[in-house]
């Protein structure tokens, strides 16, 4: 089965549809207030619509890869978006899994600094049909149906004091815009390795003119494999251009 993806321009009760997945609208409204992070970039509408394409395949590969390591107690997996800005990819990772019947996500935490918070928990908040089946009622966003949903501040490359981050593995880590300045590679790969067990599957949306490439000899160097995602897995809309995403892994893996 594939699920299809579409940016739309509509309005239901004052809520902006962003992006519809496969029948089902994403509501988001842009806060470029709060800083950069409040705003969707190229290569966050990039991996957005690899989530949405490849729900499938990322399902399966993801439950492969977290048997050996499975901590939460539910068939799905957990899963955590370092550097959020506004809750966007995490609302379309969890649609797109969804959608079709796919194993989900049992945990989703998503961070960033605290002054980002309020944007993602509305983000949330505005999608909380994302997480009921259409029979069911609307339920808050923090009590998903079937997964638990957190918004959380997380400083990289520092041990958290949250309990859903303190001494946490998660099997599935990922984000989009997050190495576009040579200061941020160090405390970036410091969370990556926090966050990260023998089979965690990382997926990092870069632009890769500012995305240096010191950024990839610190994850050699720290113990990562990666490897760049082939560009025709990308929406035909993203193919040819400087977009790309990273697979990363403590060993290497393929066919993301």
């Amino acid at each position: 089965m594939n699920n299809s993806a579409s940016f739309a321009n509509e309005n239901d009760e004052d809520k902006q549809v962003f992006m519809d997945v496969n029948g089902r609208p994403i509501y988001f409204s842009e806060d470029w207030n709060v800083g950069i992070g409040g705003g969707l970039w190229s290569t966050g509408k990039a991996l957005s619509f690899y989530f949405a394409n490849h729900a499938e395949q990322l399902s399966s590969n993801l439950m492969k890869l977290k048997a050996p390591c499975k901590q939460t107690s539910g068939p799905g997996v957990s899963a955590l978006e370092l550097g959020s800005g506004n809750g966007f990819l995490s609302i379309v990772l969890a649609a797109a899994l969804k959608e079709q019947g796919y194993i989900g996500i049992d945990e989703l935490v998503v961070t960033d600094f605290a002054d980002h918070l309020p944007l993602i928990s509305r983000t949330v908040e505005a999608n909380s049909h994302i997480f009921t089946d259409k029979s069911d009622d609307i339920i808050t966003s923090t009590q998903c149906k079937n997964c638990q949903m957190h918004v959380v501040e997380h400083q990289w490359g520092v041990e958290s004091v949250e309990p859903v981050l303190l001494d946490k593995k998660f099997d599935f880590i990922f984000g989009s815009d997050l190495a576009y300045r040579d200061s941020l590679h160090a405390p970036l790969i410091a969370s990556l390795n926090m966050f990260s067990h023998s089979h965690t599957i990382s997926l990092i949306g870069v632009t890769m003119v500012d995305t240096t490439p010191s950024f990839f000899t610190a994850l050699e160097k720290a113990g990562f494999c990666f490897e760049r995602l082939a560009d025709g897995l990308l929406d035909p809309q993203f193919r040819g251009g400087t977009f790309g995403i990273i697979a990363i892994q403590k060993k290497c893996v393929a066919n993301m």
